[in-house]
């Protein structure tokens, strides 16, 4: 499908690439159908844009670009709102800032990922109340050694 971005012009685009956030984006919840835009393959940076007003789009990346990993149990409802039948099928996004010289960077937004079934094309924003950060020590000598800080 061909599509018109305001931000980058004409683009062909999968329709495998656009999906439905029944509840929407914190702060954007009438905003439910997006588009998932590549950007940049070597940083997995993409461009998620509003299917209704493109004005409305957020840099987004895969949190193993930055060297991030998420830990956390969906709710059944999470589960039912997701359709989420096997763990290959989820797609994990973090929500990017811009600096002032435009370039997209982590800030804030670790405690709400966007997740994705990639395969029903459904998605939605975990909220989550506390972020762990681990530092994983291992050593042959010994078992592995987790220290967690609460943020």
């Amino acid at each position: 499908m061909k599509i018109f971005s305001q931000s980058s012009g004409a683009q062909q685009i999968d329709s495998a690439m656009e999906f439905v956030f029944p509840k929407g984006i914190n702060g954007f919840e009438e905003h439910t159908r997006f588009r998932l835009m590549p950007q940049d393959d070597s940083l997995q940076l993409y461009k998620l844009e509003s299917g209704v007003d493109a004005n409305v789009a957020f840099w987004v990346a895969q949190p193993s670009a930055f060297n991030m990993n998420y830990c956390f149990i969906l709710t059944q409802a999470e589960l039912d709102c997701l359709q989420i039948e096997r763990p290959d099928e989820l797609l994990i996004l973090v929500i990017l800032q811009k600096d002032a010289d435009n370039q997209p960077f982590i800030k804030g937004t670790m405690n709400s990922p966007l997740l994705i079934n990639r395969t029903k094309n459904i998605g939605m924003e975990k909220l989550l109340i506390y972020v762990d950060q681990a530092i994983v020590i291992e050593s042959p000598q010994h078992s592995r050694i987790e220290l967690i800080e609460r943020v």
